[in-house]
């Protein structure tokens, strides 16, 4: 499989929340950097981090849509647009059940065939004005953590 058709089928797993296959397409040592889910190391963190018990609690429907992608050599650039329902809470804000959606950037690195790190950086801050908690998120943000295997504070 070339990089960008990796990269697109990673894309359709998380927008249909098929987890089960992220095995075939992320390395054993797989590595996350940045964004709203902070640093996340091998498939299962990342997987939990995406499942129920994660992010899918928060935005159920979350979805990305493709603005470009760029392939050269063993990396890809993806630049996208986020959306979702916040119907659960995040980062410990209860859920607001507004339509939200916000911009990321994401360089996928391939290594054999899988995707072995990303570093991933979206607009935070606008995703937090849409929900309406950007003043307590400024003002408290080293008390906001992430649901992940290790407590990461943003």
């Amino acid at each position: 499989m070339k990089n960008k058709e990796l990269v697109n089928k990673f894309i359709d797993v998380i927008n249909k929340r098929n987890l089960a296959v992220l095995d075939e397409l992320l390395a054993a040592d797989f590595i996350l950097h940045g964004g709203s889910m902070g640093e996340i190391h091998g498939i299962e963190d990342f997987r939990r981090v995406n499942s129920e018990a994660g992010g899918a609690v928060a935005f159920p429907d979350f979805h990305i849509t493709v603005q470009d992608m760029i392939v050269e050599g063993n990396k890809t650039v993806v630049r996208y647009t986020n959306a979702a329902t916040n119907t659960g809470p995040f980062m410990s804000f209860p859920p607001t059940s507004k339509r939200v959606s916000w911009a990321a950037v994401a360089v996928y690195r391939i290594e054999n065939g899988k995707i072995a790190e990303i570093w991933l950086t979206e607009d935070i801050f606008r995703l937090m004005q849409q929900l309406g908690v950007t003043q307590h998120y400024l003002s408290n943000r080293n008390r906001h953590t992430i649901p992940t295997q290790r407590k990461l504070t943003l």
